[in-house]
């Protein structure tokens, strides 16, 4: 795969929300009492890698790894979800969150037949 300068482009938005992903890590070494400073780390970081991996691939990859970067995206969207809940001071069920992204796959499986 050859990639030109306009394929790089679009890597500062990945790039850019792992930088807010690393400021928020950074925040959260400095002020351990907030975790949910740690969870939203971990949703800007989790999805800024399947972002950067979708802009690089060409068509067939984009198919061959949708799953996995539509699971990467799920785990991402929870985890924030989570940091918002911590810093409301409730929480996201990940029952209730895998129920949500367990119904989404079954229903794009079945519109695939």
């Amino acid at each position: 795969m050859s990639a030109t300068a306009e394929q790089y482009f679009p890597l500062v938005v990945p790039a850019t929300s792992l930088l807010l992903g690393l400021a928020l890590l950074a925040g959260w070494r400095s002020v351990r009492g907030h975790r949910y400073l740690l969870w939203l780390a971990a949703g800007y970081m989790v999805t800024a890698v399947p972002l950067a991996a979708q802009i690089l691939m060409d068509t067939p990859q984009l198919a061959t790894w949708s799953v996995l970067t539509g699971a990467l995206y799920c785990a991402g969207s929870w985890a924030t979800a989570q940091g918002f809940a911590l810093r409301s001071g409730s929480r996201v069920s990940a029952r209730a969150a895998l129920a949500v992204s367990s119904a989404r796959y079954l229903r794009c499986c079945a519109s695939r037949d």
